[in-house]
């Protein structure tokens, strides 16, 4: 074989080595780090998962087709420009890798957020601002040991510390902002 056919037979064989070998593996963070991904730094501060089966704020009712789970989020604009934060780019994911509902953006789910005191994720944030969302999923009661994702961080994974607590199961009217039972005809 000839010096060329040589180098190209370890090139050859070098790109397939490459193209079979393992993604890097995920970096995983806790709930309370204070994670920087680009311009952003994000902390994870609660999960908690709603025993009704619906959410209402100014009139508007969100169903739940199973079980509402809450993320609240810290972010911050580490940028020199005002910028927008996606929350429809943040995916609930469970170790089957199932990925749930992330309703965050519907309007009676933005309703919901601005009424319980959390900022809203679509406004722009100034440079060195932070803001406290609200994301808001639809998930399987049954699913445990969630991590929250994004495209934005392809290789990050928060995982979430929750209550294992035994709710009870979900009702036929929504709740409030102060808490109060609201009867829900619409999704």
């Amino acid at each position: 074989m000839t010096t060329i056919g040589k180098l190209f037979a370890i090139v050859i064989a070098g790109t397939l080595l490459m193209a079979i070998a393992p993604a890097p593996a995920k970096t995983t963070a806790q709930m309370w780090d204070v994670v920087d991904v680009g311009d952003w730094t994000f902390q994870v501060r609660s999960i908690e998962r709603l025993q009704a089966s619906a959410l209402a704020a100014d009139g508007t009712c969100l169903k739940a087709n199973q079980q509402f789970a809450l993320i609240a989020i810290n972010v911050t604009n580490r940028s020199s420009q005002f910028q927008t934060i996606n929350a429809a780019a943040f995916d609930l994911v469970a170790p089957d890798r199932r990925s749930f509902l992330n309703r965050s953006s519907e309007t009676a789910a933005q309703r919901y957020v601005l009424a319980n005191g959390y900022d809203d994720a679509s406004a722009s944030i100034a440079p060195g601002e932070t803001r406290s969302i609200l994301l808001i999923y639809d998930i399987d009661p049954a699913a445990t040991k969630l991590k929250l994702e994004s495209p934005m961080a392809p290789q990050l994974a928060i995982e979430l510390a929750e209550c294992h607590c035994s709710l009870p199961p979900p009702s036929s009217k929504g709740t409030d902002a102060q808490g109060n039972g609201v009867a829900c005809a619409g999704r």
